[in-house]
C-alpha cells in the first residue's frame, strides 16, 4: 500500500502543476465488492461534465506514466464536479471528524454510505458551502414521500 500511494502522491503533484485551478480532493477507496481493487476519486474546479473525456484520458496518460503497467490496483477513475453530492458528503464528514490528509480507514459519509477504507491523499474544502447537503437531503425525503 505504501508503494501505491508514493506513486499516487506523485501523480497528484503533477495534476497540481499540470491543471490550473483548485484541487478540492484526491482521494483513493478501496472497493468492498471487488479484492485488492481501489478508485481514485478526483474532484476539482476544472472538472466539468462538457471536458469529462478530455480530463479522463489526460488523468490515465498521467497514470500510465507513472505506474507503467502496474494498475491492477485499479478499479476506475472518477472525476466530480465541486458540486457533486459524493463530494459535498465527503466533504461534510471531513469537516465533522476533522479529518486530514492520510489514511482513514472507515469513514461514516452519511447514514446511507459507509466507505470502508479511504484514503485522503489531498483535500481543500475550505470555501465550501455545505449548508447544500442539508437541503439536498430534504428535497431528496420530501421527494420520496406519497402525498
Amino acid at each position: 500500500m505504501a508503494f501505491l500511494l508514493s506513486k499516487i502522491q506523485a501523480m497528484k503533484e503533477r495534476i497540481l502543476s499540470w491543471k490550473e485551478g483548485k484541487v478540492f480532493m484526491f482521494a483513493v477507496i478501496k472497493r468492498t465488492d471487488l479484492e485488492d481493487k481501489w478508485d481514485i476519486l478526483i474532484s476539482a474546479d476544472w472538472i466539468k461534465k462538457s471536458n469529462d473525456q478530455d480530463d479522463l484520458v489526460a488523468v490515465i496518460k498521467l497514470l500510465r506514466s507513472e505506474f507503467a503497467t502496474d494498475l491492477d490496483f485499479l478499479s476506475k477513475i472518477v472525476l466530480l464536479e465541486k458540486e457533486e453530492p459524493i463530494v459535498l458528503d465527503i466533504a461534510k464528514a471531513v469537516k465533522r471528524y476533522s479529518l486530514e490528509v492520510g489514511y482513514v480507514g472507515e469513514l461514516r459519509v452519511s447514514d446511507e454510505l459507509i466507505i470502508g477504507e479511504i484514503n485522503l491523499v489531498h483535500i481543500n474544502f475550505g470555501d465550501f458551502d455545505l449548508s447544500k447537503t442539508e437541503a439536498r437531503k430534504k428535497i431528496a425525503a420530501i421527494e420520496k414521500q406519497d402525498f
